[in-house]
């Protein structure tokens, strides 16, 4: 009777590392991913937009370098739809405006940790077939005492607060004063940098355009591995562990 918890006990223990093991491995294998909610309003033509032309409108304070990359990321995607930029000094047929923001936001959460097993100690470790508890010392895990007291640690639940950056991407698309197209992609996540982001939130906004109209749906985007650094010659990874130039960083959506 003795010998059945102590080989129980392995047989979990075992059991319980090999799990930990699976997850861990799924963990370190799943790829990193931004995720968006889309949503998207949508009145956009169904015939006769290929090749059609279009040109940025940029508000007050848009005309510099950093919204002029991120038109840039924009135009990639709308050459993907078959649509062109317009030609310096000529109209366009549709007028794209584009917007972003980033806002700090606290959240909390609840999380529950399960503690180490207790060390050997003495207490009831079973019974006989006569109903009477076998005192002995006991291995670690969990169970009651020989008095009914609980040994071994029981789940904890604790808040957890922290600081997330809520992304904001919008992009409308305007034929003459009438809007045909309109979208945004929000994220929330830990960079707080929204030129990191950007291409991401791009792509998201994209990806099934123009989209069913007044639908939101979420999007994931993975991210973008960044490039193996070379074995040897002149372009050496930068020290201290920086990213290469023009390679994508490592992010936490």
């Amino acid at each position: 009777m003795r010998a059945l918890p102590d080989r129980f006990s392995r047989f979990a223990a075992m059991v319980l590392c090999l799990f930990g093991c699976v997850l861990l491995g799924a963990c370190a294998s799943a790829p990193q991913r931004v995720r968006a909610d889309v949503t998207a309003f949508s009145n956009w033509p169904t015939t006769g937009t290929d090749g059609a032309t279009y040109a940025f409108e940029r508000g007050a304070g848009q005309d510099n370098l950093e919204h002029r990359a991120y038109e840039q990321l924009v135009a990639d995607q709308l050459d993907r739809l078959a649509l062109r930029p317009a030609p310096a000094g000529q109209g366009a047929r549709f007028i794209v405006g584009m917007s972003y923001s980033t806002d700090k936001r606290e959240v909390s959460s609840l999380v529950t940790d399960w503690p180490e097993p207790l060390p050997p100690a003495w207490g009831m470790v079973g019974y006989t077939r006569f109903g009477r508890p076998i005192y002995g010392w006991r291995q670690g895990g969990f169970g009651y005492w020989g008095g009914g007291g609980y040994w071994g640690g029981g789940p904890i639940t604790r808040e957890v607060r922290e600081t997330l950056w809520h992304r904001v991407l919008k992009v409308d698309i305007r034929e003459g004063s009438t809007k045909v197209w309109e979208a945004s992609a929000a994220s929330d996540g830990r960079i707080e940098n929204f030129n990191v982001v950007a291409p991401y939130l791009v792509r998201a906004l994209f990806e099934d355009f123009p989209g069913v109209s007044g639908k939101t749906r979420r999007v994931e985007i993975p991210v973008d591995p960044a490039p193996a650094a070379p074995a040897s010659g002149t372009n050496a990874p930068p020290a201290d562990g920086a990213a290469p130039a023009g390679a994508a960083p490592a992010i936490k959506p």
